[in-house]
């Protein structure tokens, strides 16, 4: 198979592009792989592809790059995601013409507002999944119910946990797309030179709220009074630096908790310690658990949905607190650094789990899954397909003689005839306007659906309007107009002593 991964970017430390890269690596042994960064924002990945794989960029954001000039908002990209300033039209047109040109038998989007991508450019003939690396449980209801929407046009969702999928499930119930339950790739160190008995507690990931490390730093408070030769080191970055390092500062912790900065290997660091902690309120997966599972560390964790609960098994490999539960955290980090015997126990139980997320086991499931996507897929023939122009769907605007303006929308067969939005740039919308009628193409067998906008009222005399295509299910697919036909105006009747004018 033919498989292309789209990602915001390869370029930063964090889970979404290290998982990637591992995937499109180990896909890559059997079948054809690119991975497709929509931002280029460093000289080189911070987790970098095997050679295997083809690695493309559509826009540079690099300091000083050509390309990072702001433009307009997008018009595809969810105003729900957290990342919608990032894009802009001129950005849409490079992944819409990615889509437009990409002879892949699978695309896969690693966020799942890139769905809204896949809708916008329509059937291509090949199969559109998404990777849920946010999980069903993000705190903003508006972007869930905009991620419910978008996976119903799906042809496959992989979730990182099964507790995900059947939420999934629940919420879609016979619109969910095919769903699978497969985690992430966490491969074995290169190295690993365990050093046991030193007094210290590893933890990693960003620094951003729903990681919990405030919680955790709180519960450490607890436990350093007790054992106050125990050390908490904390590797990531993020915005949560510096409230952090104050809540170090205002518990008196001094040198017992540090923020070590991010790192693109914590082997040697894994190594050094006696077990790993998450406070995460909310972990669709929890990479670094595996990673510290392969070192052979007893994971304490918050119960956060729904990772750690899948890959943490209490008494066997390491132990599960509630969310946000700064005293059951502390009482489990003392438990823990007093029992030995019990890190031991639970040390060979962290052993046994890591494999279960090897590159050959994973792979494989991506593999029956992709396969059975792609053959669930009807092939689009060029015969019949629109071709979609990087800005939208293609269109001619006639002037007619009345002075309406007509303007005729190229859709996909079968397509029912969407409503017509007359936009100005201000954004309260003007006009709703249904098709007057419908025709087939007899060369492309494409349909062509005509509109009328009335010459009066006067407001559309002058000015700057965005025209779009509302479907039935409310999303809106701008207009990629690629000609203006202005014949009709020389038979234009301009009223006695009216002005007039010709372009």
């Amino acid at each position: 198979m033919r498989i292309s991964f789209l990602l915001h970017t390869i370029d930063n430390f964090g889970g979404v592009p290290r998982a990637t890269s591992s995937l499109a690596s180990a896909l890559a042994d059997h079948h054809e792989v690119e991975v497709v960064s929509v931002f280029r924002t460093a000289d080189r990945p911070s987790f970098p592809p095997s050679s295997g794989v083809t690695l493309r960029y559509l826009a540079d954001r690099r300091k000083g790059a050509a390309e990072a000039k702001r433009g307009k908002p997008s018009r595809i990209m969810p105003r729900e995601d957290s990342w919608v300033d990032e894009y802009t039209q001129e950005v849409d047109d490079l992944i819409i013409g990615h889509l437009a040109s990409c002879g892949a038998d699978v695309v896969i989007a690693a966020r799942p507002t890139f769905a809204a991508y896949f809708t916008a450019h329509g059937r291509h003939g090949y199969g559109r999944v998404v990777i849920d690396h946010e999980g069903s449980m993000v705190p903003s209801q508006a972007l869930r119910e905009r991620t419910l929407e978008l996976y119903r046009e799906m042809d496959g969702v992989v979730c990182l946990t099964q507790a995900d999928a059947n939420n999934y499930q629940r919420q879609l119930g016979d619109q969910a797309p095919p769903l699978a339950a497969i985690g992430n790739i966490v491969p074995p160190p290169t190295r690993h030179s365990p050093v046991r008995g030193l007094p210290l507690i590893a933890a990693a990931g960003q620094l951003v709220p729903r990681k919990g490390f405030d919680t955790l730093i709180k519960a450490f408070a607890q436990v350093v009074p007790h054992h106050p030769q125990w050390r908490l080191r904390i590797f990531g970055r993020g915005p949560e630096r510096a409230r952090l390092q104050d809540l170090v500062h205002a518990h008196g912790l001094g040198d017992a908790v540090r923020l070590m900065g991010a790192l693109p290997d914590l082997a040697a660091e894994w190594d050094k310690a006696a077990f790993a902690v998450s406070a995460a309120r909310r972990e669709s997966f929890g990479l670094t658990l595996v990673e510290a599972m392969h070192h052979g560390l007893p994971v304490l964790a918050a119960d956060a949905p729904f990772g750690p609960g899948e890959i943490v098994v209490p008494g066997t490999n390491g132990i599960l607190v509630p969310i946000d539960d700064e005293d059951a955290m502390a009482q489990a980090m003392r438990y823990l650094i007093e029992q030995p015997t019990v890190r031991e126990t639970l040390s060979q139980g962290a052993y046994a789990t890591a494999p279960l997320y090897s590159a050959e086991r994973i792979a494989s499931r991506y593999d029956a899954f992709l396969r059975d996507v792609a053959a669930s897929v009807p092939k689009v023939h060029a015969a019949s397909a629109p071709s979609l122009a990087p800005g939208g769907v293609p269109a001619d605007v006639l002037v007619r003689g009345d002075g309406a303006i007509e303007v005729r929308a190229a859709l996909s067969p079968g397509t029912e005839p969407p409503v017509l939005c007359v936009t100005p740039r201000r954004g309260e919308t003007l006009f709703r306007l249904p098709a007057l009628g419908t025709s087939v193409d007899e060369v492309t067998g494409t349909l062509r659906s005509v509109y009328a906008v009335p010459a009066d009222p006067p407001a559309l005399a002058e000015g700057r309007y965005d025209i779009d295509l509302e479907l039935r299910d409310g999303r809106r697919l701008p207009l990629a107009v690629e000609g203006v036909h202005t014949g009709g105006l020389l038979v234009r009747r301009v009223p006695a002593g009216g002005p007039a004018y010709w372009p």
